[in-house]
């Protein structure tokens, strides 16, 4: 009697246990909170990660205008349309995510001019894409606003973000750029192992690129 009683236990027993089993390895983009994940308002005066796009360009941090706080970044010496302040974005933008982008953008010309806010994806062919990340005819001595809401392209290894001003002579400044957007969170068996590169090729051909004329091609045969 006593075996007939402890068996169907040891069977609850067992399905209870198997189902608190965590699997080794968990993502959880799609649960996680959007995170601020570049935000630069000048107040500190440091241009860090802001560099001249195009090979032309002179950027400083000034006063002279602000959106918010007292500083603000300014481009001059400009001598076409892409000639503008850029950030490299490797470090925080993913390929085939959804990103919050906001910036804020100010000029003292004497017209209305046309300001663009575009996204350069290279991805694992080395093949450069552009994006137009937001748009807006920008008055003169007054900062407007540049926002959307934009996915980046499948297969994206490496990111910039720059300025297109139709004005090709025309200085003008950037100010409170912000992205948000979900950073996904793994949780795996060897999470505390240190490594200097590690690379599973699940999201493209991450960085690796074709030497001479050899091409690289992500495959699930192996």
């Amino acid at each position: 009697i006593m075996k007939k009683r402890v068996l169907p236990f040891t069977i609850i027993l067992m399905m209870i246990l198997s189902c608190l089993v965590v699997p080794a390895s968990v993502v959880c983009a799609d649960e996680a909170e959007d995170v601020v994940l570049l935000s630069s308002d000048f107040e500190d005066q440091s241009m860090t990660g802001w560099s001249p796009f195009g090979g032309r360009g002179s950027l400083s941090v000034t006063n002279e205008t602000a959106h918010s706080g007292e500083y603000s970044l300014k481009i001059t010496d400009r001598s076409s349309t892409f000639h503008s302040p850029s950030v490299t974005a490797d470090s925080f933008l993913e390929t085939k995510q959804t990103y919050n982008f906001n910036t804020w953008i100010y000029h003292e010309g004497t017209t209305a001019t046309k300001m663009f806010w575009t996204m350069r994806c290279i991805d694992s062919m080395g093949t450069a894409n552009y994006i137009s990340v937001a748009e807006a005819l920008v008055e003169p001595k007054q900062w407007t606003p540049l926002s959307a809401v934009v996915e980046t392209p499948e297969d994206s290894v490496s990111f910039l973000l720059y300025y297109d001003c139709e004005n090709t002579t025309l200085d003008f400044c950037i100010d409170d750029i912000s992205i948000t957007g979900k950073k996904s969170t793994v949780v795996s068996e060897d999470e505390n192992n240190d490594y200097l590169y590690r690379f599973d090729f699940e999201n493209g051909n991450e960085t690796w690129r074709p030497r001479g004329d050899n091409r690289l091609i992500r495959t699930d045969e192996y």
